[in-house]
């Protein structure tokens, strides 16, 4: 259900100590082959713990939208002139990312203007809303909100808005630069769910997610994966809190999508809940998927990330939000002695201890 756009590019985790002598790599207590890719992909070099992304934390308000067309919004206060005309596809801002279903971006952000919504019900005021603002610590936080309490029909499609992190792609303006790699991939976040209205007795639904997609060229497949931290209303599948995974059908047939239950994956519940931090380990979650046979081992390895999003989804009439803050994107570190270089030293330790569990 979520925005074609993540599935056509092939389309972040528990930050740990640089220092870990035992080889252990990933973090998931035993030192096996996986610790070995991550070794041997940045053997010579030391990865840094975070800064990765155009703009570790979240402090620059720069988001656009990724079609240029009738329906294009930017709100690029931090860039002189604005976001486009001024920074090139892939020089540094976060898509803007609305879906509805079939229509795809049906209408302008904040516009609030009419559009034909296809059903029965025929022409419905634009849903999406955009804006600026802070956290709790009085950092950075994009404010993503869907507001449908005035169509004229509980029935709608699927309402999404996402923060994004795409990397270039044809013609789409995305602005996404320096994103991990599969294989060593943690994310940091602060969320802010907030339900205004959800009228559940006419069957309206909503959840919060978070999701990564990246693309394996030698089997020619993408993969998705979505994190369902919540839900409210009536019981969706693949909205599932509590399953390990639940896939998703409507993925064309070369993309692969995952709905990932976050109670089952330990992440933190959001609705009523304040600020909350999320981390994710994408990476180790990616590793469990093919142990149960939910990722084929081909998935995993050392490729791009594609895409990485936030936001919240919505069906029937309501109004949400999720408030977006501190993104990080991270990995862990090869460096097993801590001398700040992955190096022959740090692959004997991984040798002598491989096959060990701690």
């Amino acid at each position: 259900m979520i925005i074609l756009l993540l599935l056509i590019f092939f389309l972040i985790p528990i930050r740990v100590s640089a220092y870990n002598s035992t080889g252990d790599v990933n973090n998931n207590s035993k030192i096996d082959i996986f610790d070995y890719n991550i070794l041997v992909s940045s053997f010579g070099k030391n990865i840094p713990l975070s800064n990765f992304g155009w703009d570790p934390k979240l402090t620059k308000k720069l988001a656009a939208t990724f079609k240029r067309d009738a329906t294009y919004f930017e709100d690029c206060s931090d860039q002189s002139g604005g976001c486009f005309g001024n920074i090139a596809s892939g020089g540094g801002f976060y898509t803007l990312a609305p879906d509805m279903g079939a229509l795809g971006i049906p209408c302008k952000i904040n516009s609030h203007e009419s559009f034909d919504s296809k059903l029965p019900a025929g022409v419905q005021n634009c849903p999406y809303f955009f804006r600026w603002d802070t956290d709790t610590n009085d950092k950075l936080s994009a404010v993503l909100n869907l507001d449908s309490t005035d169509w004229t029909t509980p029935t709608t499609s699927n309402i999404y808005l996402g923060l994004q992190e795409n990397l270039p792609y044809g013609v789409l303006y995305m602005g996404g630069k320096n994103l991990p790699k599969i294989n060593n991939f943690l994310y940091h976040a602060k969320l802010l769910a907030t339900i205004n209205d959800l009228n559940t007795n006419q069957f309206a639904k909503t959840r919060f997610i978070t999701g990564i997609a990246w693309y394996v060229p030698n089997i020619q497949k993408s993969f998705v994966l979505e994190m369902n931290f919540d839900t409210a209303g009536p019981e969706v599948p693949q909205w599932s809190t509590t399953d390990i995974a639940t896939k998703n059908e409507y993925c064309a047939v070369d993309v692969l999508c995952l709905y990932l239950g976050g109670r089952y994956w330990n992440q933190p519940e959001l609705i009523n809940k304040g600020e909350t931090t999320i981390d994710i380990n994408w990476t180790n979650i990616i590793r469990k998927l093919i142990a149960q046979n939910y990722l084929p081992l081909e998935s995993f390895g050392p490729y791009q990330i594609g895409g990485t999003y936030a936001g919240p989804e919505m069906l029937g009439r309501g109004n949400v939000s999720l408030a977006v803050s501190d993104i990080e994107m991270s990995a862990t570190s090869a460096d097993l002695n801590n001398n700040n270089l992955v190096d022959i030293f740090d692959y004997n330790t991984l040798v002598a201890n491989f096959g060990k569990s701690l």
